[in-house]
């Protein structure tokens, strides 16, 4: 069950959303490699998702391809580009 505390001294304190990835050159409109281990610590599904979040909080579309397990390709665009075609 449960239970409520009076307080508690937290040990670690909680990432913010992206810290630690270079969103900014990421999504910079160019295509970009990344591999797992080296640039990302998240799963390939993880990694894609949090580009398309970033990506969408700046009024921008992400293309994304698995080439691996551990490798992922994600390139950002403006949205009028897609819906000019």
């Amino acid at each position: 069950m449960a239970e409520q505390l009076e307080e508690y001294v937290f040990t670690r304190r909680g990432r913010r959303p992206g810290s630690g990835y270079p969103w900014g050159d990421w999504l910079n409109g160019k295509p970009w490699r990344l591999i797992k281990g080296s640039d990302f610590r998240c799963s390939l599904k993880g990694i894609s998702q949090q580009a398309c979040n970033h990506a969408r909080r700046k009024g921008l579309r992400t293309r994304v391809e698995i080439e691996s397990d551990t490798v992922i390709v994600i390139q950002t665009f403006k949205r009028e580009l897609e819906e000019t075609k």
